[in-house]
């Protein structure tokens, strides 16, 4: 899974401890075959790197986004109807 710069900005994650592309959770949601509502679920869980802009907007560090997608891939997880949704 790949992010480009379109869906972000170069910035700084500083769990990663590097420069890192960060995305929206709109971006993150089409990225991962998940819904902007599972995102902000597994950002309120801490799932993601994340940061916040002046305005109060989050990003999240692609890096951890594409993780968390491969990790959920590996469960056999993606396409199954959103069977994460009801909990």
């Amino acid at each position: 899974m790949r992010f480009d710069a379109e869906s972000g900005y170069q910035g700084f994650c500083p769990e990663c401890g590097g420069p890192m592309l960060m995305i929206s959770a709109e971006a993150a949601s089409a990225g991962i075959g998940a819904t902007k509502r599972q995102v902000y679920r597994w950002i309120e869980e801490n799932r993601f790197h994340i940061q916040e802009s002046g305005s109060g907007e989050t990003f999240l560090c692609s890096a951890s986004v594409a993780a968390h997608g491969a990790m959920r891939e590996n469960r056999g997880l993606l396409g199954q109807g959103g069977s994460e949704e009801s909990n």
